[in-house]
């Protein structure tokens, strides 16, 4: 007897379908990360209305608040009035941040009136200088504070952890995989399973994103990890895709990239924003994996996200649309939000929600280079600026040409370079060990009330 398949095996074979890809569960968090450092303050009705509009789309995982102190975050003194005013529905969670533990408390009271959220999230810095800058208190004494939280929501919520800065530091250097697995021992071992995993300063890349995500899949099977990464180089999809790629079901997302670290806390790069959810559920769909989402009520959701900010989002998926949409049949331009008066104390025009750091990025970082990171090396690659000043400094004439104590120095080139200091033709400038990885030109950091 032959060991060939016959003709009817063969057709078998071929015209069986392939298993579908597995499902990403994707949790909006424009109203909690999205929301926490707008300048204006967003009423708790038109919250409300947003959630309602982002469950319509059929999220399941929403962060809709933060148990923060209101005179840390004031954009979540609402906490309590969001969680009464959402409507409940099946098999949809909602979360809340918990900085401490009096947070924690606040959740257990909502929980006992019927209206608190049903998962809490957690956080811890994989650093020691990232957690005594952003938390204010030492990796051992959050320990303890999570261990706290741990205790009075277990039984009582879904617990989220996350890892901050779980590839590169600005303080302390790139993290090593095998303290970001220690940091999601210690979780699982408190009873929290989902775990994210947060690319603080966006400086993460797919293959080791890849790396990552498949040594801690191996070394602790049990947890569900979470992608949450910034998109500070354009690298947010490409990072949450390979997330995925590797076996992730989780990612963490917030309509038109809003959210992230604002321009006032420089390690943060400045408005960075988080993944967009608009572009990267329409890349996995077009991938073929299902999220369960609407795409119309996605984008409609976008849309009125713009709407309420006062401003268009970075969403390169809305701006197709309306490239497509006949002029006529537009909808009228949200209008530009004022810009309100600076606080008392400010250090830079972007913590009073200065809309010209937005519209003029680069005239923007010249005016508030005290409060915005210098992101120069982002307007072009690193490896061309020292080719284009030499190549400049050649067609300079000699008499133009001034003598420099690290060698010749071109005027002309320094004109030209934004009103900054010269620099030395035809060489590049002194890289720091961790260039590949992060930025090496950071301003003096400043203290983060949030939590991310």
């Amino acid at each position: 007897m032959s060991d060939l398949p016959t003709a009817a095996d063969m057709a078998e074979m071929t015209d069986a379908a392939a298993p579908p890809p597995p499902e990403v569960v994707i949790c909006e968090c424009f109203a909690r990360d999205g929301l926490q450092h707008e300048a204006t303050i967003v009423p708790a009705e038109a919250k409300i209305a947003m959630i309602e509009r982002i469950a319509d789309a059929g999220f399941r995982r929403i962060e809709i608040t933060s148990f923060s102190h209101p005179e840390q975050v004031p954009q979540f003194a609402d906490a309590e009035v969001v969680l009464r005013g959402v409507r409940r529905r099946p098999g949809v969670l909602f979360k809340a941040t918990c900085p401490n533990p009096q947070a924690v408390r606040r959740a257990l009271v909502g929980l006992d009136g019927g209206w608190g959220p049903e998962e809490i999230s957690l956080l811890v810095s994989a650093s020691e200088g990232h957690s005594q800058r952003n938390l204010r208190r030492s990796r051992a004494e959050q320990w303890e504070n999570v261990a706290a939280m741990a205790a009075l929501g277990r039984d009582n919520f879904t617990m989220v952890g996350t890892i901050s800065v779980a590839f590169d530091c600005p303080f302390d250097g790139p993290t090593t995989p095998e303290r970001v697995l220690e940091e999601a021992r210690r979780f699982a071992e408190l009873g929290v399973t989902r775990i994210a995993i947060g690319d603080t300063i966006g400086s993460a890349t797919p293959p080791r994103v890849r790396d990552l995500i498949g040594w801690l899949h191996g070394a602790l099977p049990t947890a569900t990890f979470i992608a949450h990464f910034h998109d500070s180089r354009g690298t947010g999809i490409a990072n949450t895709l390979a997330a995925i790629e590797a076996g992730l079901t989780h990612a963490d997302t917030a309509l038109g990239g809003t959210g992230g670290h604002p321009a006032c806390i420089a390690y943060g790069e400045g408005f960075t924003g988080n993944t967009g959810t608009e572009d990267l559920v329409t890349a996995l769909e077009a991938m073929g994996y299902g999220t369960g989402l609407d795409l119309a009520k996605l984008r409609a959701a976008g849309l009125a996200a713009e709407a309420l900010l006062g401003r268009p989002l970075g969403s390169r998926t809305l701006r197709a649309a309306e490239a497509a949409t006949p002029a006529g049949s537009r909808p009228a331009p949200a209008p530009a939000a004022a810009a309100p008066p600076p606080p008392a104390g400010a250090r830079c025009a972007a913590a009073a929600g200065d809309p010209r750091l937005a519209a003029a990025p680069g005239d923007a970082r010249r005016r508030h280079r005290a409060g915005a990171q210098r992101r120069d090396h982002l307007d072009q690659p690193r490896r061309h600026r020292g080719r284009r000043a030499a190549r400049a400094a050649e067609q300079v004439p000699d008499r133009h040409r001034v003598a420099g104590a690290s060698g010749t120095r071109c005027a002309g080139v320094t004109a030209s370079r934004r009103d900054r200091p010269s620099r030395t033709c035809g060489s590049s400038r002194p890289r720091s060990p961790m260039s590949r990885s992060i930025s090496p030109v950071w301003s003096p950091p400043t203290a983060c009330p949030a939590l991310r």
